[in-house]
């Protein structure tokens, strides 16, 4: 299939973010939906609960409407082990973690995500062992030659720990055609960022994903084409529409108080089949840490008494809890950033300005 041509004019992409409201609109003229970022209990951050298992959550979406259903687990293609790899609508997927050595200039480079598309379980083997040895641009090399679908994924966020120097993020971005611009879990001026300081900035092509470790997928992706690849292509063309990110904090009460659902349901009575881990932050990945510890080691009983009680906790503080512990650090950070992007970046500004009004999108 020959490539579209992609447009060499700067685009506006604000004009192409949507609201609920227009779905209908979009899907009668033909545009086809999907989520390019979404996790199953094959990954190590996600409970094993029933409704984040793959053939769950692949029939749920396919009967919510879905066009294509992909699932990109953390370095792990394990998910379509549980499915038949050729039902209709599923893209296989893959969020490959690198450490790179260089890229660009930028040596010692911070954590990088990228999802990869449309490949195979040794193709997906083949890149885990690549990005082991930090080698970039071998993995890049590799994704060119196979002609592998890829983007980066939310070009502000950086691993716990990691020190990330942002004066080289344009390295990074030149480095992809394509970026995750509105990432349904990050902090609003983060995913603004993306949209106006890099994608438009540096003409990639943009993607939006729930990146929901809960079973939340989102109609993120608005495009037309007879099948991924060539939805693909548009994407890369700047023909795609994004829905937009709702005005609300990106980590809500109702997403602990599912994960603590999945809990009990994965653990009451028997032990936890898999190790879990999140990144919230050292304080907060010690208490969990601490907790699981203890919870897992006491009788089932103690268990239920603790789950619901740390459930009864998050009902009546869990809003101010998550606002003092994580929204106002992510909003403050990603002031921070964008000052300083604003600063340090060529200065093609345009309504960026008028846009980080409240530190949200326009409406």
């Amino acid at each position: 299939m020959t490539a579209l041509k992609r447009r060499s004019n700067r685009r506006d992409f604000l004009s192409r973010l949507v609201s609920p409201d227009d779905l209908p609109r979009l899907l009668d003229a033909g545009y086809r939906v999907f989520d390019g970022h979404l996790h199953t209990s094959a990954s190590h951050d996600v409970m094993p609960a029933a409704n984040v298992r793959p053939p769950y959550l692949y029939r749920h979406m396919v009967a919510s409407g879905w066009d294509f259903v992909t699932f990109t687990d953390h370095d792990t293609m394990a998910a379509y082990a549980e499915l038949d790899r050729d039902l209709p609508h599923l893209v296989s997927g893959v969020e490959i973690t690198i450490v790179p050595e260089r890229v660009g200039r930028y040596e010692g480079c911070h954590t990088l995500h990228i999802n990869v598309y449309d490949l195979t379980a040794r193709e997906c083997r083949d890149l885990v062992a690549i990005a082991a040895t930090g080698d970039f641009y071998a993995l890049k090399a590799y994704l060119r030659e196979r002609d592998l679908p890829h983007q980066l994924n939310h070009p502000t966020w950086s691993e716990v720990g990691d020190q990330p120097d942002w004066r080289y993020l344009p390295d990074i971005v030149r480095e992809f055609e394509v970026i995750e611009a509105i990432n349904h879990k990050r902090e609003h001026t983060h995913n603004l960022i993306a949209l106006k300081l890099l994608a438009e900035e540096y003409n990639t092509g943009i993607t939006g994903g729930s990146d929901s470790h809960v079973a939340r997928p989102v109609y993120a992706n608005l495009v037309k084409g007879g099948d991924f690849r060539e939805c693909w292509e548009r994407i890369r063309a700047g023909e795609s529409f994004l829905l937009r990110q709702h005005q609300k904090a990106a980590i809500t009460k109702d997403d602990v108080l599912i994960r603590l659902d999945h809990l009990r349901e994965t653990t009451i009575g028997r032990e936890l089949a898999k190790p879990v881990y999140y990144q919230f932050g050292p304080k907060v990945d010690r208490f969990i840490h601490r907790f699981l510890d203890f919870y897992l080691s006491s009788p089932t009983w103690l268990r239920l008494l603790q789950v619901s009680g740390l459930r009864a906790f998050m009902v009546l503080v869990g809003d101010w809890l998550i606002e003092k512990v994580h929204t106002e650090k992510e909003l403050r950070a990603a002031s921070q950033l964008y000052a300083f992007l604003e600063t340090h970046l060529s200065p093609r500004r345009g309504a960026i300005g008028a846009s980080r009004r409240g530190m949200v999108f326009p409406a």
